[in-house]
C-alpha cells in the first residue's frame, strides 16, 4: 500500500515529492525500497496502488519533454500502455487501471488521477496525496500549513504521520525535489 504527496512551493521554484518506501504484501512490508515516483522527460509520475507501475512507466513510448500544456497526451500514453500490459479491471462499466496518481511537471503544474485517468488540476500551493494514507497526510498537511511550516516539511511530515498512523503506508517518510529544470532529486530532512 502507498501515500504518495505533492506540493508546489512557487517561492523556491520546485514542487516537493513524498512517498512512504516500502510496498505491502497482505499483512506484511515488503523488504527493500519501493519507488513510487518515476521521471519521464519534463514529467513525474507517482502511482499509488499495485502492480507494475516503474516497468509501465519505463515503457512509455513518445517524447515527454513537452510543455506542461501537453499533459492529456502523457494521460493518454499512459492509459495506453497500462491497456497494453492489461493492468486493468471493470467497475460497473468503467475501465479501471493501476492505482490512483499524481502527475508533476518541471514548469511547476501539477495534476491528480484516479484509476480510469480523470485529471484534476492541484492549485499552486495546495497539497494533495493519493493512496491508502492520503487522507490522513491531507489533514496533517492542513494543519502544517496553517502552522507556516516551509514546504518542504509540509509534504515530509504529512507523509510522516500517514506512515505513523496507518498501518498499510509501510516504511520510512522520502523527500523528492522537482526543480524548474527538471532534475529530479532526493533531500534529506532531519
Amino acid at each position: 500500500m502507498t501515500v504518495i504527496g505533492a506540493l508546489r512551493d512557487d517561492l523556491n521554484e520546485c514542487t516537493w515529492l513524498g512517498y512512504n518506501d516500502q510496498a505491502q504484501l497482505g499483512d506484511l512490508a515488503a523488504p527493500g525500497r519501493d519507488e513510487k515516483w518515476f521521471l519521464k522527460g519534463n514529467w513525474v509520475v507517482g502511482v499509488s496502488g499495485y502492480g507494475p507501475r516503474n516497468e509501465v512507466v519505463a515503457s512509455l513510448k513518445g517524447d515527454f519533454h513537452t510543455d506542461e500544456g501537453a499533459v492529456l497526451e502523457l494521460v493518454k500514453a499512459l492509459r495506453a500502455e497500462y491497456d497494453e500490459w492489461g493492468v486493468e479491471e471493470d467497475d460497473n462499466g468503467v475501465k479501471r487501471f493501476c492505482g490512483d496518481g499524481l502527475i508533476a511537471h518541471k514548469d511547476g503544474g501539477f495534476w491528480d488521477h484516479d484509476g480510469a485517468f480523470a485529471l484534476s488540476k492541484i492549485p499552486s500551493g495546495s497539497f494533495w496525496a493519493r493512496g491508502s494514507g492520503d487522507t490522513l497526510a491531507i489533514g496533517a498537511a492542513a494543519a502544517l500549513i496553517d502552522r507556516g511550516a516551509p514546504a518542504e516539511e509540509v509534504v515530509f511530515g504529512a507523509i510522516g504521520v500517514a506512515i505513523r498512523f496507518d498501518t498499510g503506508c509501510p516504511g520510512e517518510p522520502r523527500l523528492l525535489r522537482l526543480d524548474k529544470n527538471g532534475a529530479l532529486e532526493e533531500v534529506e530532512i532531519a
